[in-house]
């Protein structure tokens, strides 16, 4: 890749302590590009009730998820430059910018060079704000089972933070991503990584204390069974019925 397609500000190339080392999770926003599900995990982590001090905190949390084996973010080059620039997450485009209203992470050392920036939001956010709403009124009408019933094999679905459920593919194709090509760049990024001597990742589950650590084979195993519902089962089409009750223009 050409030198020019690495855009970063110079206070990036400068810092002597570059968030790409230090981050293990971040917020996914609809992203599309492939070669971001060939690069970072994702994961649709169902957090129930009990989860939570209070179901209106967070029902789930969808994020790019990078293992805790990983010494840094797997797009960080060995010459300390993004070597996906170009299709960069959201999350890293906003960096370090918080939220809409200016409020600036408090771990970048160089913030105030980005004081006056532009936080962005796609209209994924939305949408999937939306689909949370309607599982929550749903969950505070009618409870658990309820919810759970929209996701047809996924009984166990609060105990799966990082498999490649249901919820994973309703969520996909909120933000319009071809599900199969998704499931193919993750396919990709196992591999790679087995390739590199692992056989085990360990992730942080998103605002809790937890984490947890599966085999690679089994993830690699449940992607194929996920293409085997998708396939057998009308996965897909089950996802559209969904969504379609939902109002997410």
């Amino acid at each position: 890749m050409c030198h020019f397609s690495y855009r970063l500000r110079s206070a990036c190339l400068e810092c002597s302590n570059p968030c790409c080392e230090h981050v293990k999770h971040m917020p996914y926003m609809g992203e599309c590009e492939v070669v971001l599900f060939q690069k970072l995990l994702i994961g649709a982590f169902p957090l129930w009730a009990e989860d939570l001090v209070s179901l209106t905190d967070l029902f789930f949390d969808v994020e790019w998820i990078i293992p805790a084996e990983q010494p840094s973010c797997p797009a960080y080059s060995e010459s300390r430059l993004c070597s996906i620039y170009d299709q960069r997450p959201v999350a890293c485009r906003n960096f370090p910018l918080i939220d809409s209203s200016g409020k600036l992470h408090e771990f970048c050392p160089n913030r105030a060079v980005f004081a006056k920036g532009t936080f962005l939001m796609p209209p994924f956010c939305d949408k999937l704000e939306k689909f949370r709403t309607f599982l929550k009124t749903l969950y505070e009408q009618k409870g658990e089972k309820a919810v759970k019933c929209f996701f047809l094999q996924d009984d166990d679905i609060g105990q799966m933070p990082l498999l490649y459920n249901e919820l994973w593919c309703l969520v996909l194709t909120i933000s319009g991503m071809d599900v199969h090509r998704a499931i193919e760049g993750q396919r990709t990024l196992l591999r790679a990584l087995q390739y590199k001597g692992l056989n085990n990742v360990t992730v942080l589950i998103p605002h809790t204390e937890y984490c947890i650590t599966g085999e690679i084979d089994g993830l690699l195993i449940n992607l194929e069974y996920l293409s085997a519902r998708i396939e057998q089962e009308a996965l897909m089409e089950h996802c559209y019925k969904v969504l379609s009750m939902i109002d997410l223009a």
